[in-house]
């Protein structure tokens, strides 16, 4: 079995192993604190799309490759993206030091398989982070269509199947990374949603400083919850003790274990 792992607080783990079920929020994306990760990703096709397909232009009403794919682009930008992050390692110093307070934090472990399942009855998506510096699949595939389908006599054929790389476009672009973040080994739980006069339904807010932060909450069984590691801290011995207890009441079964990582924590 596959386990992700989130990285938090004794607060936030207190507030996702709740008694009902698991719930995790996952942020929209301007909210978060690198602001620009999906508009640099929007950023990088659109010069992508300029660079590798053809300018060659066409009677109106026909657009050429590059004007049908930026118009995709200009959806997906105009898209709201709600995200979360987990780590395929469960015990790492860096993700301790970035995600956890100086007095200690929890690494709660997902059943990474029943996590995928979830997310595809809800219309949400799990992957791994793409970090290697390589071109746009969906590119390259638009490449290719332009290439197999003439324009002018197959328009439909063509314009059907550039439309059907849509979301595979959105995909690439809410997973990739710069590489200089590979050592997160991040897997990325997300939705597009559309961007309407209309809030996306259950759409709910959390306090961060002096603002609202939008989130959909999403529901985890109990039993998909599989291990809570105890961060570098003092008084590890209490933390296990009372976090036995916190199951217990709350009808969880994980494993608890503590980490090995050699950190004095204050």
């Amino acid at each position: 079995m596959e386990l992700i792992y989130h990285y938090t607080s004794i607060g936030a783990l207190k507030g996702i192993l709740n008694k009902d079920h698991a719930i995790m929020r996952v942020t929209d994306s301007r909210y978060l604190n690198d602001t620009r990760e999906i508009l640099r990703g929007i950023e990088r096709a659109t010069h992508e799309i300029s660079q590798r397909l053809n300018t060659t232009k066409y009677k109106e009403p026909i657009p050429n490759a590059i004007e049908f794919m930026e118009r995709i682009i200009g959806l997906i930008e105009s898209s709201l993206f709600f995200t979360t992050s987990f780590c395929k390692q469960g015990d790492k110093l860096s993700q301790w030091f970035a995600y956890c307070p100086a007095n200690g934090g929890y690494a709660i472990g997902f059943d990474r398989e029943a996590l995928t399942k979830l997310a595809n009855e809800k219309m949400f998506e799990v992957h791994d982070v793409n970090y290697k510096d390589e071109p746009y699949k969906f590119i390259t595939s638009a490449s290719q269509i332009e290439k197999r389908i003439d324009a002018v006599k197959n328009r439909t054929e063509r314009d059907r199947s550039l439309y059907e790389l849509a979301p595979i476009a959105a995909k690439e672009i809410a997973i990739t990374k710069d590489f200089k973040f590979h050592s997160e080994s991040e897997v990325r739980l997300f939705s597009k949603k559309p961007k309407s006069g209309e809030p996306p339904e259950g759409l709910e807010f959390f306090e961060k400083n002096s603002i609202l932060v939008p989130y959909l909450p999403f529901e985890i069984p109990k039993n998909a919850v599989k291990k809570v590691i105890i961060g570098p801290m003092q008084h590890k011995e209490l933390a296990y003790s009372s976090l036995q207890m916190f199951k217990k009441v709350n009808g969880y079964e994980f494993d608890i274990e503590f980490s090995t990582v050699p950190l004095r924590q204050f």
